[in-house]
């Protein structure tokens, strides 16, 4: 006994005598019958506070008798709660990720048909300004508008998309034919005015200086005037594009 008293320092084990004491085989064959009801008290004293499964384990020399076992079993029930519950969580996100993926679908759609929104309101754009492009005085305004529109849509005329390069080719055609236009309509209105009021002679005149100038002449000046820078912006935009396009004929740093 003072053997294994000495060694208390070390964990009790279920041959100890500490533990063997306690033992109900220990306490009926050993003990004498007066000792036997405070023996037992102790041992339910002791049971009671640390709880039957532990005295169990630890006293009586378990399966378990640090409590891993059990303490394992606690760290399982824990994951497996906390599994569960992502597991719960899944039907919602992959919810949330039909609906990203259903709205990356319908915005990806949308991106492809805008360059072709923007092709078709640039070409009904560009069409109307052509035709008054044609019209006397305010087709000036008409071919800066043009030019500068045109120029607004390089980066898509120079990128690779194929709407904006067939946009491209189809107003350099339409460009070309309307430069053909503004000079045929030039020459009847500006230079068919001048043949005309020198023909039928004009009476009303505009004095400059010392000079006088018949007022046909002047109206018929300034329509050459229009007409030419008309010309000059259309031959400008027909070189941007050629440029934007990747075809040969800009020259360089234009106006």
């Amino acid at each position: 006994m003072q053997s294994n008293v000495d060694a208390l320092d070390g964990p009790l084990t279920q041959h100890h005598f500490a533990v063997q004491m306690l033992d109900e085989a220990v306490i009926e064959d050993f003990y004498q019958k007066d000792l036997r009801g405070a023996v037992t008290a102790l041992r339910k004293h002791i049971v009671d506070t640390i709880g039957e499964a532990n005295f169990e384990g630890v006293l009586q020399g378990g399966d378990d008798r640090f409590s891993l076992k059990k303490g394992q079993d606690a760290i399982d029930k824990a994951n497996l709660t906390r599994l569960q519950s992502a597991l719960d969580e899944i039907p919602r996100y992959i919810k949330e990720l039909t609906e990203q993926i259903t709205n990356a679908e319908a915005d990806i759609n949308n991106a492809n048909e805008v360059p072709q929104k923007n092709a078709d309101a640039l070409s009904a754009e560009l069409g109307t300004k052509y035709g008054v492009a044609c019209v006397p005085i305010i087709g000036f305004f008409a071919a800066i508008s043009i030019h500068g529109r045109v120029k607004t849509f390089e980066p898509a005329f120079r990128g690779a998309n194929q709407i904006y390069k067939d946009l491209g080719n189809t107003l350099l055609a339409k460009n070309k034919t309307m430069i053909v236009v503004s000079l045929i309509i030039n020459l009847i209105l500006g230079v068919g005015s001048l043949i005309y009021f020198a023909v039928s002679g004009g009476s009303v005149v505009i004095p400059v200086g010392e000079h006088q100038y018949p007022v046909e002449f002047a109206l018929s000046a300034i329509v050459l005037a229009t007409y030419f820078i008309i010309f000059l912006m259309l031959l400008l935009t027909g070189w941007r594009l050629k440029s934007y396009l990747g075809k040969e004929g800009i020259p360089q740093n234009p106006a």
